[in-house]
């Protein structure tokens, strides 16, 4: 349902109150009510259809509020040729939204895009927010831009950091870059850049204000030099000098002190050799050549000189001299080496033996033996002790270092092995005793009692045996009649059948009864004491030391 722009001119808060009161009237005053509503809707209505009276006029009366609101609406200066009141054309408010809404994230320094701002760049919102629309993608253009420059980050050492890059501090650092270009080879800072000098733009180009600043030091103190172009003329140049040719001058000049030096003259004499040198150098130069009267001769002491080294470098090769004496002769005046070669020349006949010496005693030293050489030299040690020397020291050597390796013989002291010892041998007798006593105790505990022993049993035997004087059983008999008491005093028996009659280890007792090397006694006495000890009166006696043997263990059980 469409209404026309008549509908602006009914009164439709007062439609609606009536609708109202006719639709809570009583009919026919409620159909007349509602037909005159009814009738005034339609007549502002465009095209066809039936309007819905209620709906309708709410909704009217909501646009008629809303009209009456926007009416009353004055967005300032802001929305200067944009605001028309209801007239206003939302696309082009929300164009100049928009871009309100991305001029408020520019300066929070946040992102922001350009969509939706046409109407507002055409001009339909304004020139207000032309200009500021033409601001934003000026801003966005930045942005791309400084976004690319992201890599000047490493190159300028940190000092650019995008949006955050102090102006003042990177126009410092640019100005001192620019004045740095122009001073490469020479020259001093005209400005102080303060800022670089106080690090504000980094340790880089601080180290490099420094060096110019001390490089600029350097190039006053030379320039300061005037008296050396005259006195060095074809050096030096101030600035320009060449370094090359100052060092060979140097080395020239160091060359000649060290040759008057080495010539051991006095000091007037080295005087006047300078003196002498100089006049040469300043006015007989062309006399220096190969083919010249002094170049000549300087080729001719050269030759002498190279004569005299390679002499000296063949003697102490030969005496095994070390370098410190190589470099005494070779210091030598030309005086002092002549008395040196002539006394050398007048002990000729020992030189021979000497030089052998000296060569053992490199040997000697090198094999890792300078103790004995200097106690050699000294004369503590005679050349006829000298093996008996080496082979003592060469065993205390051996002895230390062996020590040395072996913790246990490191750690070793007699004292304490010999009280271990006895401390050893004393637990052990100890030991034994208290087994002993175990032994018999244990064995004594199982024997019965004195009171109920029976006269036939084999604890009867055995206690009626040992009470006789005289005719005692043959032991072979005794143990075939008390096996089971045999048994239980093996521990105690063995050793007495073992003095008796000696057993092999196979034949001893164990338990089951007797082994049958007892039922044959005589043939191990046989084996010891000869056929002759193997009779009865053989066998009464060590029945005999048997019952003697059993007759303590009693006595202690008792």
């Amino acid at each position: 349902m469409k209404y026309g722009a008549g509908v602006g001119q009914l009164n439709v808060s007062q439609l609606q109150r009536d609708w109202a009161k006719a639709d809570k009237a009583f009919w026919p005053m409620s159909w007349l009510g509602k037909r005159k509503v009814r009738g005034a809707l339609e007549g502002v209505i465009e095209g066809t259809g039936e309007p819905r009276v209620a709906d309708d006029l709410s909704a009217l009366v909501r646009i008629k509020s809303l009209r009456e609101e926007v009416q009353q609406l004055n967005p300032g200066a802001a929305a200067e040729g944009l605001w028309a009141g209801v007239k206003t054309r939302v696309d082009h408010a929300r164009s100049a939204l928009k871009a309100n809404t991305a001029l408020h994230a520019a300066r929070m320094h946040k992102p922001f895009a350009l969509e939706g701002l046409e109407a507002a760049s055409e001009g339909y919102c304004g020139e207000r927010w032309t200009r500021e629309v033409q601001r934003l993608k000026t801003l966005l253009d930045l942005d791309h831009r400084l976004a690319e420059c992201a890599s000047l980050s490493e190159n300028s050492h940190g000092l650019w950091q995008g949006h955050n890059t102090d102006s003042a501090v990177l126009r410092s650092a640019l100005a001192f870059e620019r004045e740095r270009l122009v001073l490469q080879q020479r020259g001093t800072l005209q400005s102080p850049h303060q800022e670089v000098a106080d690090g504000r733009c980094g340790p880089a180009l601080q180290q490099q204000h420094e060096l110019l600043q001390k490089r600029g030091a350097v190039e006053a103190r030379l320039l300061s030099m005037t008296g050396l172009a005259t006195e060095c003329p074809g050096v030096w140049n101030a600035l320009d000098t060449d370094s090359e040719g100052v060092e060979r001058a140097l080395k020239f000049h160091a060359s000649l002190k060290a040759g008057l030096s080495g010539l051991g003259l006095d000091p007037s004499s080295v005087a006047a050799a300078r003196r002498s040198l100089h006049q040469v150098l300043a006015t007989r130069r062309s006399e220096l050549g190969d083919s010249a009267v002094i170049g000549q001769a300087c080729h001719r002491v050269m030759t002498k000189l190279t004569e005299i080294n390679s002499a000296i470098d063949q003697l102490c090769n030969t005496a095994a001299q070390p370098d410190s004496v190589r470099r005494a002769f070779a210091d030598l005046a030309p005086v002092e080496l002549a008395e040196a070669s002539a006394q050398l020349e007048a002990h000729n006949h020992g030189l021979h033996a000497w030089c052998a010496w000296r060569h053992a005693q490199v040997d000697a030293r090198n094999a890792g033996l300078p103790a004995l050489v200097g106690a050699i030299e000294a004369g503590d040690v005679t050349p006829a002790q000298v093996p008996t020397a080496f082979e003592v020291n060469y065993a205390r050597w051996w002895l230390a270092e062996a020590v040395d390796e072996d913790e246990v013989l490191k750690r070793f002291v007699s004292a304490e092995h010999e009280l271990r010892i006895q401390e050893f041998r004393a637990l052990d007798d100890e030991f034994t005793k208290v087994s002993r006593e175990w032994i018999r105790a244990k064995l004594c505990a199982n024997l019965p009692a004195t009171d109920s022993i029976q006269r036939n049993s084999e604890w009867g035997i055995l206690r009626h045996e040992i009470t006789k004087k005289k005719q005692h059983k043959p032991l072979r008999q005794l143990l075939k009649e008390i096996p089971s008491v045999v048994l239980r005093l093996t521990p105690c028996l063995e050793p007495a059948v073992d003095r008796a009659v000696p057993l092999g280890r196979g034949q001893q007792l164990r338990p089951g009864g007797v082994r049958r090397g007892l039922a044959n006694p005589g043939v191990g006495r046989h084996r010891r004491h000869g056929p002759r000890q193997a009779g009865g009166d053989g066998g009464r006696s060590q029945a005999t030391a048997t019952y003697q043997l059993l007759r303590p263990q009693r006595q202690h059980r008792r």
